[in-house]
């Protein structure tokens, strides 16, 4: 029964010629030589940098932290000798897959961030009629099972079923009925925002996952899966906590100042970043959070923040106190490490609807926290606000000009763009069974596909050259 899983988690292309990486070794490495992984470079992961200012993570940067995160649980997980048998009776830990799926996790983020994301949602239901609207999640696997170019034998990036199942972070489509935060269960709740598969790729979902266990819940990440999850939190949580800070962009006196008033509540009446934190967790993870560990939570941070982020220092290479600046970011890397050692592999679920590998409680608590401090004191600025606002109201715009274009004068689309939509008229027209080629869905799908396949400036480039604001030689840049 265990090799016969086996052999369906690695299921792909052979190659000619003599080989001597894993076929998870090669969806790893074939990853870095995608268009797809190319254009993170050009996509903002919380704030944009291109005015010219300080250094910040992009997708690809962030992207590339996580697989090194993930890499060091998973090896972790399986040099423990309980933990790895542990592990294969739950279908199994690759280091190369945890890898793998951590470089590729971001591939189908919108232009300009989560802004992108809420923004391409709301006009793809409203406008476009696409019931299941945009998530970054299910785009990532849209590109890598049909739009990335690799081959002409085949659409999509070919990964093995262990690599795309480990790319479905929430695996399950869309929950598309009525939902009411104080009636809905916190899952409903979540699957009908957060989901890995639209319609025309519910067969991926499907078959990716038929090498798990017999039991195995549908609603549960592989455990390469939450791995990445793991170390997408932890990296949100400490990277870009010290990019901000060498930035000068966080108020580490407010940030002190609101965790002791936190700490000091008996209840979360109040609309500071860490209470409206504590009354999430306690509706959004019934059974997991705990109030005593959020309160020993804000202390730790607190503390955390004093030893590694002095609240006052300067713009030179060294803060008030004498200290230089990389102090922060040798107490992010044991921050790191703190983090990475407090990972555990389970027989039972971490909480109700929760995965099999989850940071310790206590750990997990603090990671909720130090991912809010980004949360509610970067992406809450009002000059990050006035910032995010105009992106959202271009893209809206490029998605209403395209869409208008695509009903007034489809023959003179861009060239990929006219390709797809052709495609997927097509096929509606034949039938899914009928067609070689996988399934495109909903032909204006189409125009998010070809938004999320352009960087943060090629959007301000696009919607110039559309709105008549630029010169139209840039227009050459956009149709290939």
């Amino acid at each position: 029964m265990q090799a016969s899983r086996e052999k369906r988690r690695y299921p792909g292309s052979t190659k000619e010629g003599s080989e001597s990486r894993s076929q998870s070794r090669r969806d790893r490495d074939r990853i870095l030589y995608a268009t797809s992984w190319l254009r993170l470079g050009r996509v903002t992961q919380v704030v944009s940098s291109n005015d010219g200012g300080a250094l910040l993570n992009n997708r690809m940067s962030h992207s590339l932290r996580v697989a090194q995160v993930a890499r060091s649980i998973a090896e972790q997980i399986i040099g423990d000798v309980a933990g790895q048998e542990l592990a294969l009776a739950l279908g199994g830990v690759d280091p190369d897959v945890v890898e793998a799926a951590s470089l590729a996790h971001d591939l189908g983020h919108a232009p300009f961030g989560h802004i992108g994301e809420q923004v391409l949602d709301d006009v793809a239901r409203t406008v476009l009629n696409l019931p299941d609207g945009f998530e970054g999640n299910a785009q990532t696997i849209r590109i890598a099972t049909k739009l990335e170019k690799r081959s002409i034998g085949y659409d999509g990036m070919n990964f093995t079923a262990a690599t795309r199942a480990a790319l479905m972070k929430y695996p399950w489509k869309r929950f598309t009925g009525n939902t009411d935060k104080n009636e809905d269960s916190p899952a409903q709740v979540l699957k009908s925002k957060k989901f890995s598969v639209y319609k025309a790729e519910i067969d991926e979902l499907e078959h990716a996952r038929e090498f798990l266990p017999p039991g195995f819940p549908d609603d549960v990440q592989t455990l390469e899966s939450s791995i990445m999850d793991i170390a997408d939190d932890i990296t949100y949580a400490v990277h870009d906590l010290e990019d901000f800070y060498h930035a000068n962009l966080l108020d580490m006196s407010q940030i002190e100042g609101h965790l002791k008033y936190a700490r000091q509540k008996s209840d979360p009446s109040g609309q500071s970043p860490f209470e409206r934190l504590w009354r999430d967790l306690d509706s959004g993870y019934p059974g997991y959070f705990d109030e005593t560990l959020y309160k020993s939570a804000l202390e730790e941070v607190s503390a955390t923040l004093q030893r590694g982020f002095p609240t006052e220092r300067g713009r030179s290479s060294s803060d008030n106190n004498g200290l230089p600046a990389t102090s922060a970011r040798d107490h992010c890397s044991a921050l790191i490490n703190r983090y990475v050692n407090s990972v555990e592999i389970r027989k039972e679920r971490f909480w109700a609807t929760g995965p099999f590998i989850a940071l310790q409680s206590e750990k997990w608590h603090e990671i909720q926290v130090l991912k809010q401090i980004t949360r509610g004191y970067i992406i809450e600025r009002s000059d990050v606000a006035m910032m995010q606002r105009g992106q959202q109201n271009l893209l809206r715009k490029l998605v209403l000009l395209l869409h208008e274009w695509s009903i007034q004068d489809r023959d003179r689309l861009p060239f990929t763009l006219r390709q797809e939509m052709a495609l997927a008229e097509s096929q509606m027209a034949r039938g899914r069974g009928a067609q070689r080629k996988p399934w495109r869905g909903a032909p204006e799908r189409c125009i998010l596909d070809y938004l999320c396949s352009l960087g943060d400036e090629q959007c301000n480039h696009l919607h110039r050259v559309l709105t008549g604001s630029h010169s139209p030689a840039i227009a050459l840049a956009f149709n290939s």
